[in-house]
Order: C-alpha cells, then sequence, then structure tokens
C-alpha cells in the first residue's frame, strides 16, 4: 500500500500501471496534498509493474519517487465477486490552505456541499501515454485550486485516475467500475488517443460525460458525450498547414506522417488537399514509423524534392531524431507541426537549430502565457500548486478540461445531477473560458461540433513564443 509523503512532486511516478492481460498492482489510498516538485517534462512511458498517473515515469536510479498527497483511509479494493477491478489511482484533493496567489482573497474553504467525484481514465503509459501525461497534472492543479475557492457550486471535487494502457478492452472496464462501483459523476481530461471508441456506446447508453482531454481522436466530435475543451483534430491538422503558411512566404512544401496513429492517418490525407486550396505546391509526402531510429531517407527525399516546408506529423521524440538526421545533411526546411508534437526539447540549440522558427498548432491558449484571464489564472495557479513544475501543452488543456466542468458546473444544486449538468454543458455558446480556449458550443443530444479556432506558437531565438499572443486563429 502506498502511502503518503505529503508532497506531490508532478514529475513523479504515483498511480498503477495496468498492463493488459496483467493482474492489476496493488491497490493505492484514497490521497491528497500539494502539488509540488521539480519540472516535469515529457519521457519514454513506463516498464511494466512501473507506477504511473503524474506526469512522468518514476525517478531516475539514485533518486527517491515523491509520492501523492496525504491518505484518506479508502482503500481501492476488489469487488465482492472475486473478480479482479481495474487499478485504480483514488486520488482526492481536498480543500487547498489558501486562494491562488494574486487573487487577493482570503483562504476559502469548500461550501459544505456532498463531494462530486471526477475519473480521468485513459492511456498513461506508453509512448502515447510519455505524449499526454501532463494532463493529469493540469486537472489535478484545477482541483486543488477549486477547492480551495470553495469548490464546484460548493461541492468539493474529487478525482480517480486510471491507466488502460492502450487497451481498448481495458478502457471499457475501467468506465464501468468507475461509473458502477467507483460512482463518478463524470470523466475529465481523458487521454483516449487509442481507446476513446472503445467507450462511446457504453458512455452514451450511461449519459456519462468526458470534459475535455487529449481530443485527437475523432470520437471527440462523434458522439453527444464528449466535449472537447479546445481545437479538434481535423481542424488542428489543417490549421497546421494554414498557420504554417501564414509565417513564411515559401511555397515548395512536403509532408511527413506517422504510420501507427490516426492522427497521422488524418493528416496524411487533409494536408495535401489544404495546401493546394490555398497556393502551396506539394512536393513530397512521405510516412515513417515512430519506431525506426533513424529519419536520414526522409530528410534526403525531402531535400531531394526540394522541399522548402516540411509539416511533420508524429510524437515530439520521433520530431527530434527527424531533425537530428536533417542537420547531419544539412538540410534545414521551415518546420510546422500539430499539437501533438509540442515538446520543451525543441527549445535551444537542438538539431544544429533546426527547429528554429518552427510553427506549431495548439488546442488551448499558449501554455507560458498570463495575458488574458484564463491563462493568468493557470499560471498563478501552477505557481501555488505545483511550484517549480514547468507547464506544458498537456498541463494546460488538462486544466482547461477542468474549468469547463467548473463552468458548466456553477449551478449544480445541492444534489447534483447529470442531466442537470449536461444541460448546462448544452447551453454554451461561444465560450472561451477566458480566454483559455477556442470558441466552444455544444448541441443538446448532439456529437460536439467541430472546434474550428487553433492557437499558434512559434519557435523564435531558440525558445518558444506566441506571435498573436492569446489570439486564436479562426478560418
Amino acid at each position: 500500500m502506498l502511502r503518503d509523503t505529503g508532497q506531490f512532486r508532478p514529475g513523479s511516478a504515483d498511480a498503477p500501471t495496468i498492463q493488459p492481460g496483467v493482474p492489476p498492482p496493488a491497490a493505492l489510498e484514497d490521497q491528497t496534498g500539494p502539488l509540488t516538485g521539480a519540472p516535469a517534462a515529457r519521457s519514454a512511458g513506463p516498464s511494466p509493474g512501473q507506477s504511473v498517473g503524474s506526469s512522468r515515469p518514476s525517478a531516475a536510479p539514485g533518486r527517491t519517487p515523491a509520492k501523492v498527497g496525504s491518505p484518506i483511509p479508502t482503500p481501492v479494493e476488489a469487488p465482492s465477486s472475486g473478480a479482479q477491478r481495474p487499478a485504480i489511482d483514488a486520488a482526492s484533493t481536498g480543500p487547498g490552505p489558501s486562494a491562488v496567489p494574486g487573487s487577493g482573497a482570503a483562504a476559502v474553504p469548500t461550501g459544505g456541499g456532498s463531494p462530486i467525484l471526477l475519473g480521468e481514465a485513459g492511456t498513461w503509459s506508453g509512448p502515447v501515454g510519455a505524449a499526454v501525461k501532463e494532463l493529469i497534472t493540469g486537472v489535478r492543479v484545477w482541483v486543488k485550486d477549486v477547492n480551495a475557492r470553495g469548490g464546484v457550486a460548493g461541492h468539493p471535487i474529487q478525482l480517480v485516475v486510471a491507466d488502460d494502457g492502450g487497451d481498448p478492452a481495458r478502457y471499457q472496464a475501467i468506465l464501468r467500475d468507475m461509473v458502477e462501483t467507483r460512482k463518478v459523476f463524470a470523466f475529465i481530461g481523458n487521454s483516449v488517443v487509442l481507446t476513446g471508441t472503445a467507450g462511446r456506446e457504453y458512455l452514451e447508453q450511461q449519459r456519462v460525460p468526458v470534459i475535455g482531454g487529449d481530443i485527437v481522436n475523432p470520437v471527440w466530435t462523434g458522439s453527444s458525450m464528449y466535449f472537447p475543451e479546445g481545437a479538434t483534430l481535423n481542424e488542428f491538422v489543417n490549421g497546421t498547414v494554414l498557420a504554417t503558411a501564414k509565417f513564411t512566404d515559401k511555397k515548395r512544401v512536403g509532408f511527413l506522417t506517422c504510420q501507427e496513429a490516426e492522427p497521422c492517418r488524418v493528416a496524411a490525407r487533409e494536408w495535401p488537399a489544404t495546401a493546394k486550396k490555398i497556393g502551396l505546391d506539394v512536393v513530397y509526402e512521405g510516412k515513417a514509423s515512430v519506431a525506426q531510429p533513424d529519419f536520414t531517407a526522409e530528410c534526403l527525399n525531402g531535400r531531394n524534392a526540394g522541399a522548402e516546408i516540411m509539416l511533420v506529423g508524429m510524437d515530439a521524440a520521433s520530431l527530434l531524431r527527424w531533425g537530428k538526421a536533417c542537420h547531419q545533411i544539412d538540410y534545414r526546411p521551415r518546420v510546422g507541426i500539430p499539437s501533438a508534437a509540442v515538446d520543451a526539447k525543441l527549445q535551444g540549440d537542438v538539431a544544429g537549430g533546426i527547429f528554429e522558427g518552427l510553427v506549431a498548432v495548439v488546442n488551448n491558449a499558449p501554455f507560458f502565457l498570463a495575458d488574458r484571464p484564463g491563462p493568468a489564472e493557470f499560471q498563478a495557479a501552477m505557481a501555488k500548486y505545483a511550484a517549480g513544475a514547468v507547464a506544458q501543452l498537456p498541463t494546460i488543456e488538462g486544466w482547461t478540461s477542468g474549468k469547463l466542468f467548473e463552468r458548466a458546473g456553477a449551478a449544480l444544486g445541492a444534489e447534483p445531477s447529470r442531466e442537470s449538468f449536461l444541460t448546462a454543458l448544452w447551453s454554451l455558446q461561444n465560450e472561451t473560458l477566458g480566454g483559455l480556449a477556442p470558441p466552444l458550443t455544444f448541441a443538446r443530444n448532439q456529437p460536439s461540433p467541430p472546434v474550428r479556432c487553433f492557437f499558434v506558437i512559434q519557435i523564435h531565438e531558440h525558445k518558444f513564443s506566441a506571435p498573436l499572443g492569446s489570439e486564436p486563429i479562426c478560418p
């Protein structure tokens, strides 16, 4: 049983990894505590048996991983039927000790209402998990912050997190366990890159909403129970072409996409047509595997085709290997990427500075800005509850998911119901959450409409910058 030291480090490992076909590890206790620690960074997923549930795998050898919060005596037990339940990190984050810095408010206890339990389910291990685990940090920071301000409509928020290991059947089992046994009210910040479609029918039958998350699976615009918190898949994929073209006068473009994931297939399909529509000359289209160690052949193909712009639809680790390979042959195109490849490691003089001028489309406001009320509140909460951590793109996506729940939940009564909450979500029209999100609009009992607006970041002088600030582009 994992006991708490009173601290949570966003770069630590604190929830169990669920490996498909392997019995779940020992249960964790419900936990609470301030979020503090060293900067988080994306990295490869954990090995079997390693714990997951924060923003990164466990600490390097010789360092002791931090643990999450102080225990609440409610262990996660096996069901009475004898069947094994999916292991869950039951992370309950209670009222914080004081208001967010800069708010001018004194400490505020939760409002005395009954707790609302939220679930955060999805793929938190492996390559996909490495790219999105900061969603958990963002949600947890929001939970600490909103509880410090009295909760949502007076109800303290609690959170449970579980990893499906990229297994659709495991995702279904986790959803059932959380809804039917744990009695979660809704899901928040889910990572469903590989497994979202598997849960669609069950969530629609039970009418349990999913509020925000990775938003790169088509289910985010294909189900009435999925509510995206930012630009959706087809829209930010096409936005990558539009934004990259906006910030260069070059016209000859090439594309390189991965073979493994649906977002890559969408990019391979959409990018050529969009480029031609805006007058770009498509000279190269390539595919590669995120597992390959070297991309010299792809760099040579792009260079030999005369591609002055390269849009690369791969994960951040593969993008870095591609950049190093292109640097080795002195090929330096202007680079454009979608949000999934955004990573702090692209900054600096990496790969000979090949990423200088890189343009990236992101789903929510740039995660390093505080130029509007919503982003400023996010930065203040990170400083308060995740001191020392470096905000990443998934961090602000997790936080924005929380703010979307908070906005729709503002009118919940003494006995919250899902139907009243859904009605509040469907009433939102062009909601931007103080500049955190592009305009969000939902329709009653209909799949969420595509979110067409997106934000742009660039690498300028080896650092992330935002040429438009927190102002979205709306094609």
